[in-house]
């Protein structure tokens, strides 16, 4: 029994011995370099250095994590500043005092992890930082060991772009600060609503006062604002003052600000606004940001929930959680808390790979460039992924966290969450909708609305009504011209032309009322692409033909008047008339082949916007006509009908002091001319100048086609219907008396047989006119046979006589046939005269007898042989 006894306690002190050696082995040191902004920009490293300090207190006592090590951190102050950031750095690798071999680098700012990450890989060092949001960090070629806990600030970029789609934000402002997280976080922002129709434009802040002025210059609505709060609150306190802000506005903030950053602010800022002020300037505004905490009231990986979390912070910084708002770097300590997580897991996940190679974490080495251990602490990083603090931690293949966006806004001096959007499922879930100033969603921009510019209602219906009555007048003056067409005063002013420039004049005044229609109803009647293809190709015709008619017959009627009496051969009774008609198959041919082949069609043309009280802005337009080469159809015919316009002034001009019994109206119808030409000069350019001003150019049109029909038609017939209605009155009184002429001139009247007797007449001296002119031209033949045949028997002594004849004809019809003397030395001639005479009219016929006796009788004096068959024949043909 003593012998037992005395095994059992001996074997019992050796155990307690070994197990007493075991717990006092000591654990092998793993050092974490970290580089805490204490002070500077940013002095997040304040709430994030007790939450580092508890992570690292946790996975040291977890004793599943990293069993055989224990992580120690080695802390610097980089005061958010990049050059003291980077000799930390290098103190931590190569300080003498430092002994220590750093493995990873923990970071704060932005900028700081920037110069650092850019280098570590030099050193084999993996960098994970928990308040680096700058997207410029997410180059893979620049940083290609960086990680983050803190996502970066374009992960709201988004969550921006899906608030700015869900409520129609089209045109958006993005006011930005010159540091480099924000300068590329607005960068791809521009990006990212510009690949998505979004209209954006960037201004960058210098100074806030001028660049709140510059937004409310560009009529800036949804502004997205990019920088830090203190100059929040300088731009927020210029926004007041200029009056950027309110129902038309809404502003999209970065969410990280304290709850009360518009309210408090330090000495020095000079915020030149009260709390109160800041307050209605910065009220109902949104904001974006990275949740930052686990919504889950459960334990996380490292055995404690996220509430549990925020209340050991606070008590370690001496806060409670009415000061959570004014703790730098308190939205950032959950990161900081699971970063230190993330790297544990990282190192306990290379060591197990490590140990299979037989390796562990202590055969790190900054100098070797393929070191297994960083190889394998790297591929750890990219898989990490654990349920932390701040919601689930993973990493993209750039290095970043993917993380719910949140979106709150600022309702009556407090943040209230409106809904969060994960990025990687494009989820956005909405617990209720903003508040919007005056209880109206602001718009990106004005309500566009389309307003129909017609032409005013008042002008067109007086336009239409004396196009009408221009109807009238026209119809009118065709009755008038049929009921006294054998009256002198008529039938001496080619009356079929008259007719014709009413038919012109008609088709003018239908036109005014065609041209001002599509533009007057398009306000309230719904013309179809058809029919107002059709009403397009109807004006064109009736202003090309109605100008064609009417001018076309008052230009062939001076044209008459000049050959006339410039004493060339006067024009034949049709060539006027078939000079019109030529006008007319001109324009059909050419309507036609511009309606063909490239036929017009409607066309809406937008005028300068105009603007209300009511944030609406109204866009006019009117309906008009366009084809695809309609300015060369149109310049084309525009030409060729200017330069009729040119010539005809020019034959007014030239006959302006011309009076003739044949045209008695001639000098009215030039009047008529010049009318015409000056109203038609002074309505082209004016109406292209005044493009687009609808009323104006139908007025300019159509007063410019009414005056032109009423002054030709005053011009022409009232001077008959005066000359008329005084011949009859004259009539009334006398039976008898001579008859005033044509031209007006003496006295009397004259019976109805007297003038259907003198029209007659007019008609036959139209008709003898034209014999003598074909007879002319025969002579002339005859004349040149004779003198061949003269030629061909030898006559003599006819150097100096020769045969000869002479032709005058007059207008007034009538001839007489003499023999011409007989040249000197000898020699004889023929003379033919056909004269004007008061009495007879010797035919052609006689002519021709004559001049073949008088040469028969001169060839038998010479002996010359006679070819009579052929005057004979020819006498007889003639």
């Amino acid at each position: 029994c003593i012998v037992s006894l005395t095994w059992s306690l001996i074997l019992s002190t050796a155990s307690l011995c070994l197990a007493s050696n075991q717990r006092e082995k000591p654990l092998d040191l793993l050092h974490i370099g970290a580089l805490f902004p204490m002070s500077g920009d940013w002095a997040g490293g304040i709430a994030c250095w007790p939450a580092v300090e508890m992570a690292l207190q946790s996975v040291n006592d977890h004793p599943d994590i990293l069993p055989d090590y224990r992580l120690v951190l080695h802390p610097q102050d980089s005061q958010c500043d990049p050059g003291l950031g980077a000799r930390k750095m290098y103190e931590l690798l190569y300080h003498p005092s430092n002994n220590s071999r750093v493995v990873t680098l923990l970071t704060g700012c932005s900028t700081v992890s920037t110069y650092v990450a850019q280098a570590a890989h030099m050193w084999n060092l993996v960098v994970l930082s928990y308040g680096s949001s700058s997207p410029a960090l997410s180059d893979r070629s620049r940083f290609p060991t960086f990680f983050r806990t803190h996502p970066s600030a374009a992960l709201n970029n988004p969550t921006r772009l899906k608030l700015l789609q869900r409520y129609n934000w089209t045109r958006v402002f993005v006011l930005r600060s010159n540091e480099e997280v924000f300068a590329s976080t607005a960068k791809d922002l521009e990006q990212l609503l510009r690949r998505n129709n979004c209209s954006v434009m960037t201004e960058i802040v210098f100074d806030a006062g001028q660049a709140v002025k510059q937004l409310k210059s560009k009529e800036a609505r949804i502004i997205i604002g990019l920088f830090y709060d203190p100059l929040a609150r300088q731009i927020f306190c210029q926004a007041y003052k200029q009056g950027l802000f309110g129902p038309r506005y809404q502003w999209l903030l970065i969410g990280w600000y304290s709850d009360d950053w518009y309210l408090k602010w330090p000495a020095a800022e000079r915020v030149n606004c009260t709390p109160d002020e800041m307050s209605m300037a910065a009220d109902l505004h949104l904001t974006t940001e990275s949740m930052t905490w686990n919504e889950l009231d459960q334990p996380t990986y490292s055995g404690i929930t996220a509430r549990q979390f925020q209340n050991r912070v606070l008590e370690r910084l001496g806060k409670n959680r009415s000061d959570i708002g004014s703790i730098l770097g308190f939205p950032e300590s959950p990161f900081a808390y699971d970063a230190v997580w993330a790297l544990a897991l990282a190192m306990h996940s290379a060591e197990a790979r490590l140990k299979s190679r037989g390796l562990r974490l202590l055969n790190f080495t900054h100098q070797q460039p393929d070191n297994p251990v960083f190889f394998e602490l790297y591929r750890a990083m990219n898989a990490t992924n654990f349920d932390g603090v701040s919601s689930r931690v993973f990493f993209d293949s750039l290095g970043n966290r993917i993380a719910w966006t949140q979106i709150e806004q600022l309702v009556n001096g407090r943040y209230r969450t409106i809904g969060r959007y994960q990025v990687q499922e494009d989820k956005l879930e909405l617990q209720r909708e903003p508040v919007w100033p005056g209880g109206v969603r602001p718009r990106s921009e004005p309500l566009i609305q389309p307003l129909f510019r017609p032409v005013n209602a008042v002008l067109y219906w007086i336009m239409s009504l004396l196009a009408c009555l221009g109807l009238l007048a026209c119809a009118g003056c065709a009755v008038f011209l049929w009921r006294y067409r054998r009256h002198r005063v008529v039938a001496c002013s080619q009356p079929v032309l008259h007719a014709v420039m009413l038919a012109g004049c008609s088709l003018s005044l239908l036109a005014v009322i065609v041209y001002g229609f599509d533009r007057f109803s398009g306000g309230f009647v719904n013309l179809s692409p058809g029919s107002f293809r059709v009403l397009c190709h109807a004006k064109a015709w009736l202003l090309s033909l109605g100008f064609t008619g009417g001018y076309g017959s008052l230009f062939a009627k001076t044209w008459s008047v000049y050959r006339l009496a410039t004493g060339r051969r006067g024009a034949t009774q049709l060539e006027p008339y078939a000079f019109v008609a030529v006008l007319f198959l001109l324009d059909a041919a050419f309507l036609t082949a511009w309606q063909v082949n490239d036929p017009l069609s409607m066309k809406r043309e937008l005028f300068r916007i105009e603007r209300s009280d009511d944030d609406v802005e109204y866009e006019p337009y009117s309906n008009s006509c366009e084809s695809k080469n309609g300015a060369v159809w149109l310049g084309v015919l525009l030409g060729w009908k200017g330069l009729l316009l040119l010539f005809g002034l020019l034959l007014a001009y030239e006959t302006r002091n011309v009076k003739l019994k044949q045209v008695w109206d001639s000098r009215f119808a030039g009047m008529a001319v010049y009318n015409t030409v000056v109203l038609c000069v002074i309505t082209a350019p004016v109406t292209l100048i005044i493009s687009a001003q609808e009323t104006a150019i139908f007025a300019f049109v159509s007063i410019a086609a009414w005056l032109c029909c009423v002054l030709s038609l005053g011009l022409l017939f009232l001077p008959k219907v005066a000359e008329v209605v005084k011949s009859q009155s004259s009539e009334s009184k006398s039976n008898g008396g001579t008859s005033s002429g044509p031209d007006g001139a003496g006295g009397g009247t004259v019976s109805k047989e007297e003038e259907e007797r003198y029209a007659q007449m007019l008609e036959e001296n139209d008709k003898l006119r034209g014999q003598i002119s074909n007879c002319e031209v025969r002579l002339r033949s005859l004349h040149k046979q004779l003198a061949d045949w003269m030629d061909n028997c030898g006559a003599s002594g006819g150097g100096d006589g020769g045969a000869g004849g002479r032709v005058r004809s007059e207008s007034g019809g009538g001839g007489a046939v003499g023999r011409g003397a007989a040249g000197h030395r000898g020699g004889g001639g023929l003379g033919i005269e056909v004269a004007e005479a008061t009495s007879g009219f010797y035919s052609c016929s006689d002519v021709v007898a004559s001049s073949s006796r008088m040469l028969h009788s001169q060839q038998q004096q010479r002996n010359c042989p006679v070819a009579s068959t052929d005057l004979l024949s020819t006498e007889t043909y003639l």
